[in-house]
């Protein structure tokens, strides 16, 4: 069975430095996210359209 790596020990096995994101940095990722939500949400309309046109043979 694998063994789960806490994200400290993730950290240092990859040599990086974990920084703690300051307020503005949520603020932009919160936008981010919100913006990423919406077009996957067109996205996903699309595709749906789309889909409901094709044909499936056999």
């Amino acid at each position: 069975m694998k063994k789960f790596v806490s994200f400290n020990e993730l950290a240092a096995q990859k040599n990086v430095q974990v920084t703690l994101m300051d307020s503005s940095d949520v603020k932009e990722f919160n936008l981010f996210m919100k913006q990423a939500a919406r077009e996957s949400a067109k996205n996903s309309q699309k595709a749906n359209s789309s889909a409901s046109k094709a044909y499936l043979t056999r």
